[in-house]
């Protein structure tokens, strides 16, 4: 009877979409230019900018920069200074859907005042035109704008200190003399708690070894995708490398 082990091992997280790299946490002049923050939302992460080539839009077309400093008084911050990043987003309906505080220097009392302000004075956008960006305010007597891009952190697998180096799926098939190995493709769904959801092979494979290494795989813990510091839903590909060895051919 032929004998099969299974031994799960994980090789490193590729990606899902390509996109330019986010600049270094330590050029804080590029973060500023970019993502308009000085600190990384995600330290130590593999973070890359959002749609790096999509050109950003002018910041009076995002926002009443008209109404701001009404709003603001009204919010009892006409003498107030400081700034504030905030994340926005747009659906493709062109409504706002997001605009979550980042970074500010402001006080804390002040913070969700000032991100009411804001949202109150997004404008909408023309349909078809969904938006992922950054926003900077820089408070005073005359507040200044700008915008920025977003990034986005790809989830990352958790990998305990006592735990095997992870590496492929080695399948042991009888006496051995002969082996291959073959690497299969496969996505990772983690959730924005870090639980692993799905995992779909990209390529061909065993269909009973593909549920084994499913199961062993929704055991694992990620770090999830972060979209600008927001834990979200992602999507990893990775590869699964499985070595088969088999009986070798006598040849007279």
């Amino acid at each position: 009877m032929r004998s099969r082990t299974v031994q799960l091992l994980l090789a490193g997280v590729v990606g899902c979409t390509s996109h330019s790299q986010a600049p270094s946490p330590r050029d804080a002049q590029a973060r500023q230019t970019l993502l308009l923050t000085t600190h990384e939302t995600a330290p130590g992460r593999h973070c890359q900018l959002v749609d790096p080539e999509f050109p950003l839009p002018d910041v009076a077309t995002v926002i009443d920069t008209a109404a701001i400093p009404e709003y603001l008084h009204q919010a009892g911050m006409t003498r107030d200074t400081g700034y504030a990043v905030l994340s926005i987003r747009y659906d493709s309906a062109g409504q706002p859907t997001r605009e979550r505080m980042i970074e500010y220097s402001v006080p804390d009392s002040l913070a969700e005042s000032l991100r009411s302000v804001i949202a109150s004075a997004l404008l909408p956008r023309p349909a078809g035109s969904p938006l992922a960006a950054r926003l900077r305010i820089e408070l005073g007597p005359l507040p200044s704008y700008r915008i920025g891009k977003s990034e986005y952190c790809l989830p990352e697998r958790i990998v305990e200190n006592n735990a095997p180096n992870p590496g492929g799926l080695a399948v042991t098939m009888g006496p051995t003399a002969r082996k291959s190995v073959t690497e299969y493709k496969y996505d990772v769904e983690v959730s924005p708690s870090g639980s692993v959801e799905d995992v779909r092979f990209l390529t061909d494979i065993d269909v009973q070894l593909a549920e084994d290494f499913r199961v062993e795989v929704k055991k694992q813990h990620w770090r999830p995708a972060l979209d600008d510091g927001l834990p979200v839903t992602g999507h990893a590909t990775t590869s699964l490398f499985l070595e088969t060895r088999s009986r070798a051919m006598l040849l007279p």
